[in-house]
């Protein structure tokens, strides 16, 4: 089986399990959505915000990138904001970083180049106008 089939086949199970737990919760959800808050954060995949907080399906309206920044010219970022509190009236919003974050690590070593070079300039501006403290 291919790794798309065992997640499509992963994501069959998952929604029949939930089915089971909590009948009708696909069309309520379908019909509803309204999470409590607006978590952003890094895109590093061994931080699942869902199974850090222990919210559910519907509950958190997540936006992640590298070394989770909210930059100015970021214009994904700022329509997620935008989209969670005029229309879903999301009240709290979370910036959330984490330990050994590879982003932040590449940033405060002069790593990366091209896209990433420039995704990161803002955290290295903050390490150059910082560095007494963070020496």
């Amino acid at each position: 089986m291919s790794h798309c089939a065992d997640l499509l086949a992963n994501n069959e199970r998952w929604s029949q399990e939930r089915e089971a737990l909590e009948p009708g919760v696909f069309l309520r959800q379908s019909r509803e959505h309204s999470p409590r808050l607006l978590w952003i954060g890094c895109v590093d995949s061994r931080v699942p915000p869902e199974q850090l907080t222990g919210l559910g399906p519907g509950e958190m309206l997540v936006h992640r990138n590298v070394a989770n920044l909210v930059g100015e010219k970021d214009s994904s970022c700022f329509a997620v904001v935008t989209f969670a509190v005029d229309h879903l009236k999301v009240r709290d919003i979370l910036v959330v970083g984490h330990s050994g974050c590879g982003g932040v690590g590449a940033a405060l070593h002069d790593q990366g180049d091209g896209a990433l070079k420039e995704w990161l300039a803002p955290v290295r501006a903050l390490r150059d106008l910082r560095s007494a403290e963070l020496e």
